[in-house]
């Protein structure tokens, strides 16, 4: 029971993390998504070691294994756009394939440099600071991944809704 404690509380430091960078978003007029500003706010804390990788370990991974739950109000939303998906299905689907693929391929040339990083500067060293950057990275992917599923989880498929700050971009 105390391990489900822990882990609901690291959770709630996401979306508080969460909320805080939305609020900042808007009341400084930042032409960024909030949950960009959130991943940058959740790294330089880990980075200057305001907060441990321990401390929200077991949400981000709870988080990371629960992650297609929160997709699913999403996904049973689309019903309400039906005639969208109807007449722009294809155009959806490859801009879906297209960003995925780009995703994967940044995530990996980056993995693959940190990777490199770890080698090279500390002679494969597990606690070398190259390895800990990788384990940091990590948790604030993982930490920005649960950052979108909770606000589209919340906002159901409204895309409007559940750009939140990012709809404002052009504002």
């Amino acid at each position: 029971m105390r391990k489900w404690g822990i882990t609901a509380c690291q959770v709630v430091f996401y979306i508080v993390v969460a909320r805080i960078a939305d609020a900042l978003v808007d009341w400084l007029r930042l032409p960024i998504p909030g949950s960009i500003l959130g991943i940058a706010m959740l790294f330089a804390l880990l980075k200057l070691g305001w907060i441990r990788l321990s401390w929200i370990d077991r949400g981000s991974k709870w988080l990371l294994g629960e992650m297609l739950l929160f997709f699913i109000p999403a996904a049973v939303g689309i019903v309400n756009y039906g005639s969208l998906v109807a007449s722009s299905g294809w155009q959806i689907a490859i801009t879906i394939i297209v960003s995925t693929a780009a995703v994967m391929a940044c995530a990996g040339w980056i993995g693959e440099r940190i990777a490199a990083r770890a080698v090279d500067g500390a002679g494969a060293a597990i606690g070398s600071g190259a390895a800990n950057d990788a384990r940091t990275a990590n948790a604030a992917i993982a930490a920005s991944g649960a950052i979108a599923a909770n606000r589209i989880a919340a906002n159901g498929a409204n895309p409007a809704k559940a750009a939140g700050s990012e709809g404002k971009v052009g504002a």
